[in-house]
C-alpha cells in the first residue's frame, strides 16, 4: 500500500514528460530556458512580477527581456514593449536595495552560495 502513492506520482510525471518535451520543441520559445518571464498563448511573453529583486536578477531580467525582443515579430513588438512595460524590475532592485538599507546591507555586495 505504501507504493502506491508513488506509482501515481511515476505515472502523472511518465503522461507528463511528452508534453514537457513539445513544449521545448516549439520554435517560438528561445533556445535558453526562460527563467523570469511566460510564454502566453498569443505568442508574447509576460513578465513574472517580483516584489524584490538583486541585482543580479535584475540584470538577468533584462537580458532576458532583450532576447525575448529578437524573437517576437515585428507586427507584435509594440504588444510586447506594453507587457513589459507593466513590470519594471529596476524598481524592484531599488526597493531591494532600500528594504537593506535600515540594516547597513549593501545588496551588490550579496553573493548566492
Amino acid at each position: 500500500m505504501l507504493l502506491q502513492p508513488y506509482l501515481l506520482t511515476v505515472a502523472a510525471v511518465a503522461t507528463a514528460i511528452p508534453t514537457a518535451m513539445n513544449t521545448q520543441t516549439d520554435p517560438a520559445l528561445p533556445v535558453e530556458p526562460l527563467r523570469y518571464h511566460t510564454h502566453s498563448p498569443g505568442g508574447l511573453f509576460r513578465p513574472i512580477t517580483f516584489g524584490f529583486v538583486t541585482p543580479r536578477m535584475c540584470s538577468g531580467i533584462l537580458e532576458e527581456r532583450h532576447r525575448i525582443l529578437n524573437l517576437v515579430p515585428r507586427s507584435r513588438l509594440a504588444e510586447q514593449v506594453v507587457l513589459f512595460g507593466r513590470y519594471d524590475p529596476q524598481q524592484s532592485a531599488e526597493r531591494f536595495q532600500a528594504l537593506l538599507r535600515p540594516f547597513l546591507i549593501d545588496s551588490a555586495k550579496l553573493q548566492m552560495a
